[in-house]
């Protein structure tokens, strides 16, 4: 069975993107634009996304591009963003940025992550969104969310969510996943 990037995740949850640095960001935005979705991103300091190339690949799609990026370099700007979404996006991004937090201590960092986590939450149970928190860092408020683990090798991307597998092969232009948990498709 053939999937989409996009198919392993359900509208109105959550998903803990563990190891953001591996998984296929570009891949999966330039896949929302060919499903004609709209896309919110929330970077901080530093954005882990290659903007250039993501331009260069959507430019194709003219003026059919629904992608917004908002930056908040601190934690109140970022609450201020996420206060701000009126409209309803098909997918939203949150790429933690430890480089706003870094002179902060652990317990202030838990609070403020429990105030971005709870308006992601609203705003993703509300508006029936899908919505990807990039970090790497284990904060307790969001281990009861599920986690999105992803392995690069030299072929592809195995993409771990609870006990499915998925196998993204690397192949220029493939925009699809084999669903390993389902050899019969």
């Amino acid at each position: 069975m053939i999937l989409n990037l996009l198919d392993i995740f359900d509208y109105g949850k959550m998903y803990i993107i563990k190891n953001p640095e591996i998984f296929p960001s570009e891949r999966l935005l330039v896949e929302s634009q060919i499903f004609g979705m709209s896309d919110y991103i929330i970077l901080g300091n530093y954005s882990p996304l290659n903007l250039r190339h993501l331009y260069n690949v959507t430019k194709k799609f003219k003026n059919d591009i629904k992608i917004k990026i908002r930056r908040g370099f601190t934690f109140y700007q970022i609450i201020e963003i996420i206060k701000e979404l009126k409209n309803r996006y098909d997918l939203l991004i949150y790429y933690f940025d430890p480089i706003s937090y870094s002179d902060l201590r652990n317990d202030e960092k838990y609070a403020l992550i429990s105030g971005i986590v709870n308006g992601l939450v609203e705003y993703t149970s509300e508006n029936n969104s899908i919505t990807l928190f990039f970090s790497s860092y284990p904060f307790p408020i969001i281990s009861k969310f599920p986690y999105i683990i992803t392995e690069k090798h030299s072929y592809g991307y195995n993409i771990k969510y609870g006990e499915k597998n998925y196998h993204f092969y690397y192949i220029p232009g493939q925009l699809s996943l084999f669903d390993f948990n389902n050899q019969n498709g």
